[in-house]
């Protein structure tokens, strides 16, 4: 007679082997008996787990821990196999393809950087991307089945669903409803599964996973590149996209309706013409003339100067330097008050080249947010720098592709 099997039973059996293995992805080394502590379930039942995920070459045993208070024999220490599965990680930021092998654990284990023109095609840039591969590839002593996914940031509307990119200011050149996943699948052929998003949600994920957002289940990140400004948002835990992939494209939203500065979208009045890093560059340049005395100038000729001096020598507390640190913060203290007005993320983390803005830049858009909207209200908006570097994007999406990879069932069968 054959065994019959209650669904129930075997359902909360992979049930549990997941709750297990969630727990060792999140620490590094640890016993049967903590990893039951922090999943709530029995020694028996977290035993039993670890036994076949370790059969699965999920887990590995890593020697022994010490003995209880009353001796007995050691207990048997389990790790994560980080390595159990590669992924390939590419960003395609405004003038640079960055390419990354990671594991399973977010660990980026090889990086690889190449320049492009803004006006390059689209198929040159994947062309660098195969290249990269094959390096990385080859130079980690991988298989190209190694691969649990492929996953690629990119700039622009993006809609990780359709696996579309509606269009990229960055890369007009490109045209609109780009279907790059497929475009992808025929670069890689016979492809693994391929995730797509706009950069800026990969560099959310990373903060809340490994970064400044830990410990947090909503917040918003912004990151300026040079010409532009792009956000990513949380909410919940899970990240928000909106119902047309728009969220986070606040360096669009409108913030001076009668400016005359026509924004790379088509549009004026946007964010990112008032607090992207050209614009700060750009009125230190025109302010040469009227503050020749300003340490900005005493090394530097305004064609030299960078956002870097700039945020420099405002913390060394140059007062020209100050007055334009100042009003990109008011600036961005707009578009954080009316992000705030509408999602009251809680935290907002600055990267990129804001992560540059050090105390002046913190200080000052602390001080306008008070005295925005509802003032009498007690907000609790903190903002704080990332330590990241540009690999944040790579190790964000990283970690999507990983918690997707281990919410299969079938893993656990």
């Amino acid at each position: 007679m054959s065994k019959t099997i209650n669904p129930d039973k075997n359902s909360q059996k992979h049930d549990n082997r997941k709750a297990v293995l969630d727990v060792f992805r999140k620490n590094l080394v640890m016993t049967v008996a903590e990893a039951a502590e922090l999943c709530g379930l029995s020694k028996p039942t977290v035993h039993r787990a670890a036994e076949f995920l370790v059969g699965k070459e999920l887990l590995l045993p890593t020697g022994k821990g010490l003995s209880g208070d009353e001796g007995g024999k050691k207990p048997i220490l389990y790790t994560f196999n980080a390595g159990y599965r590669h992924i390939l990680c590419f960003q395609i930021c405004s003038a640079t393809l960055l390419s990354a092998v990671s594991d399973m654990r977010g660990k980026l284990r090889a990086e690889n950087s190449v320049a492009f023109r803004p006006d390059t095609p689209l198929e040159e840039i994947m062309d660098h991307m195969r290249a990269a591969c094959d390096a990385m590839t080859s130079a980690l002593h991988l298989r190209y089945e190694d691969y649990a996914a492929i996953v690629v940031g990119c700039h622009g509307v993006t809609d990780p669903e359709k696996g579309t990119i509606a269009g990229s200011p960055y890369f007009p050149s490109w045209g609109l409803d780009i279907p790059f996943t497929e475009r992808m699948q025929a670069l890689f052929a016979p492809s693994p599964p391929i995730f797509i998003d706009n950069s800026n949600r990969y560099d959310a994920i990373a903060e809340m996973r490994a970064g400044a957002a830990r410990g947090r289940d909503s917040f918003l990140v912004i990151d300026g590149e040079t010409d532009g400004l792009g956000a990513g948002m949380v909410l919940g835990g899970s990240l928000w996209r909106g119902s047309q992939s728009l969220a986070g494209e606040i360096g669009h939203m409108v913030v001076d309706p009668t400016g005359s500065r026509t924004c790379d979208c088509g549009g004026k009045g946007c964010l990112e013409t008032m607090a992207s890093m050209n614009s700060l560059v750009e009125a230190a340049r025109s302010g040469y003339a009227s503050n020749k005395k300003s340490l900005l100038f005493a090394r530097l000729l305004p064609g030299e100067i960078s956002y870097r001096d700039i945020f420099d020598i405002a913390n060394a507390g140059d007062p020209f330097a100050r007055r334009l640190v100042e009003d990109q913060a008011r600036w961005l203290a707009i578009g954080i008050a009316n992000v705030t007005m509408v999602a009251d993320p809680g935290l907002v983390v600055l990267q990129g080249p804001y992560a540059h803005g050090g105390d002046w830049l913190l200080d000052r858009i602390r001080h306008f947010l008070a005295g925005f909207s509802l003032p009498r209200t007690r907000r609790r908006t903190d903002i704080t720098l990332s330590t990241f570097g540009r690999e944040r994007g790579l190790v964000g999406g990283a970690h999507v592709v990983a918690d997707s990879y281990f919410a299969d069932p079938a893993i656990y069968q």
